[in-house]
């Protein structure tokens, strides 16, 4: 077996061991190992694979490229395309980039998709980490607020004897975990091991000192320490701005906002929270007013502390004045909450308030989504104007929540007022003939999208309508749709024939209609369980069991059905492989 380096990304070693033997010369034989390795970590991981999207498999680099993909693409990668970046590297390791930074990026990409286990599974494999490794594991855990684990993984390195010495980015994550675990005593120590490693001048040490005593609920050593920087940045004086705010001290937080020569969004969001926390509306009214220039944040800050202050009608008109501003500020969910909150409290849809587009629109698609159908038409219908997201939210609400004929009443409405649909409003009304079993009204409509609506269907039209045939039996009708398709057919296009096959017993087809699956996905384990659910509806128990057995033979596994959350979470996970690093390196934290 070629010599890998012991600090190899995507966890090498680990990996190579479990395989046994040599690796493969050949592509067959690599590929065959890098099949094998993303199940082996999908079984370690817990990890649900889903069928690889379009856009990844269009998208440079490819595949084959795992380098160059993890190096550009870092938190935007999923669980399936790391699975293949790490079983890649392990089947044909690079030569021209050094494995430790390959491990860091690894570790970081997890990290940054939410998948701490994973980011635990590589690190605790690595035989001899460096600083970069042991920095980025330790910001994995504390930038997803698992305090608990930094500080053991910082026990791990403080107790290690190869360990390197910790250096600035270590302490910046330990001292986030003491602050948000309250931990006094822990940060004492912290800032002691600062105080003898020499890293008390560093910037990003103080900041960080700083902000843990306010948390600590010690503002007059955090203030201290602020004072006694010889140098300072726009975060030294945010933090404090934010930190005398959280102690009650608005009066002292004003005068370094005062002090600050150029002071960002955040300066100026933190001092109007700070006023808002206080119960100074109009000191923070006043500021707000005064601010250079303002972003969705800026405004979020404002309207959520009239709402906490329970001056809702304030919260309202300035939410309009959001709308109105030059430069067009588009609300978000953090916008929605203080504005919803502010209309439940003032009774706005009993008292019949005149309700604004997006706010009209929110409300009605938030009521849609919750399956309060009657008090999403309530609002739909106080709403003094309407436009096509308004009728689409009524339409794809009234669909999916068990009134499909209301729903292409609601779209016919909306034709007679002269509003043009859009694809999305097209998809709900396939969606509700569909519901309503309405095969040829379905297809007059799918005819109309693209001769009078002059809208191109996407897949997930041609889906729809698949499924719409294929439910009612007319399985010739959607397989000939199929193949005149102007976007290539994805699985769920296949899947959906594959599912009128089964229905009606159609098992010829159903053969022919799986292996343009596999074809797609050759993993795709619900295409085999189709064919086997046709072959048993046709009776023919053989050909079913058949069907199962080259499951087996393949090595394709069903994933079974789950309800609730996933049996495992970053907590424990975690926690599993802090332990297992304990034993490994013969140290407690």
């Amino acid at each position: 077996m070629d010599e890998v380096n012991k600090d190899a990304s995507a966890a090498i070693i680990f990996l190579c061991l479990a395989l046994g033997g040599e690796k493969s010369n050949t592509d067959r034989g690599r590929e065959r190992e890098s099949w094998a390795i993303q199940q082996l970590l999908s079984s370690l991981l817990g990890a649900e694979l889903e069928p690889t999207p379009a856009a990844w498999l269009s998208a440079p680099p490819p595949p084959r490229c795992p380098v160059a993909l993890l190096l550009q693409c870092g938190g935007q990668l999923t669980v399936k395309q790391l699975l293949e970046i790490q079983s890649t590297l392990v089947t044909d390791p690079p030569t021209a980039v050094d494995p430790s930074v390959l491990a860091v990026k690894l570790i970081g990409a997890c990290a940054d998709g939410g998948d701490i286990r994973h980011a635990a599974l590589v690190f605790s494999v690595l035989h001899s980490p460096n600083l970069f490794a042991w920095n980025s594991i330790l910001k994995a855990h504390a930038q997803h607020n698992l305090w608990v684990h930094t500080l053991r993984y910082f026990a791990c390195l403080f107790h290690e004897p190869a360990a390197p010495p910790p250096d600035e980015y270590t302490f910046t994550s330990v001292l986030k975990a003491c602050a948000g675990l309250a931990a006094a005593a822990d940060g004492e120590k912290a800032h002691s091991l600062v105080l003898k490693m020499g890293l008390h001048s560093n910037l990003f040490v103080q900041n960080s000192l700083v902000d843990m005593y306010f948390k600590l609920g010690r503002p007059l050593t955090a203030r201290r320490l602020f004072d006694e920087m010889p140098n300072r940045d726009v975060v030294s004086c945010n933090t404090v701005v934010s930190g005398c705010c959280l102690c009650g001290d608005v009066d002292g937080a004003r005068r370094v906002f005062d002090s600050m020569g150029n002071k960002s969004l955040i300066s100026w969001s933190a001092m109007i929270a700070g006023y808002a926390r206080a119960g100074y509306v109009g000191a923070a009214r006043e500021l707000f007013d005064a601010m250079p220039e303002r972003n969705v944040a800026s405004w979020n800050v404002m309207i959520s502390a009239y709402a906490q202050n329970e001056k809702f009608m304030e919260s309202i008109e300035l939410f309009r004045r959001m709308q109105q501003a030059a430069g067009g500020t588009t609300p978000n969910e953090v916008t929605l909450v203080s504005v919803l909150s502010a209309c439940a409290h003032l009774g706005a849809l009993r008292k019949k308030m005149v309700l604004t587009l997006f706010l009209g629109n929110a409300l009605a698609d938030m009521y849609a989504k919750c399956g309060c159908i009657a008090d999403a038409r309530a609002v739909f219908d106080r709403m003094p104007e309407k436009d096509v997201v308004s009728w689409t939210v009524l339409i794809s609400g009234l669909a999916t929540n068990g009134h499909p004929r209301k729903a292409l009443a609601s779209f016919r409405e909306m034709l007679r007022r002269g509003v043009r649909p859009n694809d999305v409003t097209v998809m709900g009304v396939l969606s509700a003939c569909t519901h309503a079993g309405l095969v040829d009204t379905g297809m007059r409509f799918f005819e109309m999208m693209t001769a009078e609506f002059q809208i191109l269907p996407k897949v997930e039209h041609y889906g729809c309508v698949v499924d719409l045939l294929s439910r009612a039996g007319r399985l010739d009708e959607a397989e000939a749709l199929v193949g005149v398709m102007r976007v290539p057919a994805n699985v769920v296009v296949w899947g959906a024939l594959l599912g009128g096959c089964r229905i009606h017993g159609d098992a010829a087809r159903g053969e022919r209609v799986v292996r343009r699956i596999l074809e797609l996905d050759p993993e795709h384990a619900g295409g085999y369980v189709y064919l086997a659910h046709v072959y048993s509806a046709a009776g023919r128990p053989e050909d079913s069991a058949a069907c199962r057995q080259s499951m087996r033979r393949r090595r394709v596994a069903k994933t079974p059905g789950a309800a609730g959350s996933r049996w495992a979470t970053p907590c424990t996970s975690s926690s599993w492989e802090i332990r297992r690093t304990r034993r490994r390196r013969g140290s407690t934290p």
